[in-house]
């Protein structure tokens, strides 16, 4: 009797230690509450301290035990660091839309305004800038109709129907200042990051315009300062025998408007990085850029955009 004593106790004394090391440390307690059919269970657990150095927690710490840190960061819409804006990378839409008035049939066979259309593409993919050309717009359409929460500068054809350029820049980027330029061309001023100044401007040429190269002469003439740390200049310049390669445009003949074109860009030093057909088999839409080792992705895209005879282009810059 005695031996099965001790051997009891034994094995209670073994029991309880794997008790104690396992199980003491949470204590657990069930609230179940039945209101309107519904069960609730809370379990509550202890906090027992399982590693002897320290973990790292404070408010922006990225720990897998930070919690809010993780679901801020998923959520993919609010840095974990807010502060100032920093233009550190732009994104781009543009395209030749062929009328902003005009409406379009969808997938589903229902008639919708491209107005609409472009509100969906520009807030789905978030673009800082906006560029579009021949809007067909008039005084009868408000800015405040086109893009909420982004500063419009627009330059509508007067006259006649039809042409006309648009620049939309999120309110979130600074615009120092707009440029009066002749013709079809709107251009601002936007600050970069450190301060540094960038020209943005969109431009139309129509097919028949003779007055076109004088009126870019002077766009030119204005990027060319010193002042710019970087210019873009995005259009539809309606140029298709012009060959793009490498970034630098060859003709065929030693005058005209396309030869004149070419040596205004190479005197400019901009380098066009549109090598895919905008429109059919021509690259009629460009972006002529001083910096182009800065645009990082450029695409263009005859399936995403507005329902149009011209292709889109966006570009991270």
């Amino acid at each position: 009797m005695a031996g099965r004593r001790v051997f009891f106790r034994s094995r209670f004394i073994f029991y309880f230690s794997v008790f104690s090391v396992f199980c003491i440390p949470f204590v657990c307690y069930f609230n179940c509450v039945c209101d309107c059919g519904v069960y609730q269970a809370r379990i509550k657990l202890k906090r027992t301290r399982f590693c002897q150095s320290r973990l790292p927690y404070y408010s922006n710490s990225v720990s897998s035990f930070n919690v809010p840190a993780l679901q801020i960061l998923r959520s993919n819409d609010v840095s974990p660091q807010p502060g100032p804006f920093c233009n550190d990378s732009i994104s781009v839409y543009y395209q030749n839309v062929r009328s902003l008035k005009a409406f379009s049939t969808n997938d589903d066979g229902l008639r919708e305004c491209k107005l609409s259309v472009l509100k969906d593409i520009v807030y789905g993919s978030d673009f800082d800038l906006v560029a579009l050309t021949e809007t067909w717009l008039n005084s009868a359409v408000t800015d405040l109709e086109i893009l909420p929460h982004y500063n419009i500068f627009r330059k509508d054809r007067t006259g006649r129907p039809g042409g006309g350029v648009l620049l939309a820049v999120k309110d979130r980027i600074t615009v120092k200042n707009t440029l009066s330029l002749p013709g079809e061309t709107i251009a601002v001023e936007i600050i970069l990051r450190n301060n540094e100044l960038a020209l943005v401007a969109v431009c139309y040429r129509a097919p028949d315009d003779q007055k076109f190269l004088p009126h870019f002469k002077s766009v030119l003439d204005t990027a060319c300062q010193s002042k710019y740390s970087s210019t873009l200049i995005l259009g539809d310049f309606n140029f298709p025998s012009i060959q793009w390669i490498d970034g630098s445009g060859f003709v065929n003949s030693d005058c005209g408007f396309d030869h004149d074109f070419t040596n205004m860009l190479a005197d400019a030093f901009l380098y066009q990085v549109i090598d895919l057909p905008t429109r059919k088999e021509n690259i009629l839409d460009l972006v002529l850029s001083s910096n182009p080792d800065n645009i990082v992705n450029i695409s263009v895209d005859s399936t995403f955009g507005l329902p149009s005879d011209h292709y889109c282009v966006y570009l991270f810059n």
